[in-house]
């Protein structure tokens, strides 16, 4: 599934269904589900502007109070426009409209400029979200700790693996 990174208290605002509308200076072909990671920094100065525009949303102004760094929600793409007359839409930006927010358990991961992967093992194709039965993390970037060194397969384990191998 594709991922966005977005700055918190940004993110936090979208995946919980508080701001309809992503601002972004490219616009994408990408439309349809897409999971949202938390970046590493925080943005102050755009809490500060949020606490003042929207005071009815009683944000909390402790940057801890945030996660970063990782997988925080899921949202659906529904279309990318230019002045769109929602109050989260920055003129010049393209706005990328957001319904369906979700928000899902924390998963530390690393983040990345545009819209990237979501991280997949390269032997199982488990990813943050559908782990492996049994349950598994990362060791390296596409490998999983199921399917890591030392890790010897049986029938069992390929019946949960998809190998893109027609029957």
């Amino acid at each position: 599934m594709k991922v966005l990174s977005i700055r918190q208290p940004w993110a936090y605002l979208v995946v919980e269904g508080i701001k309809d509308v992503e601002n972004r200076s490219w616009t994408s072909s990408h439309r349809g589900e897409l999971l949202i990671h938390a970046g590493q920094r925080f943005d102050h100065a755009g809490l500060h502007w949020v606490r003042k525009q929207f005071p009815e949303l009683d944000l909390s102004l402790d940057p801890d109070d945030y996660h970063c760094g990782g997988l925080i929600g899921q949202v659906d793409i529904l279309d990318i426009v230019q002045n769109d007359p929602s109050p989260w839409a920055d003129k010049g930006y393209y706005h990328w409209k957001i319904g369906g927010a979700e928000r899902l358990p924390f998963m530390q991961c690393k983040g990345q400029l545009r819209l990237f992967e979501e991280p997949t093992c390269r032997v199982c194709g488990c990813t943050s979200y559908h782990a492996c039965p049994g349950g598994c993390n990362w060791i390296e970037p596409d490998l999983c700790s199921s399917c890591g060194p030392g890790k010897e397969f049986d029938e069992f384990d390929m019946m949960f693996f998809d190998t893109g191998e027609e029957e």
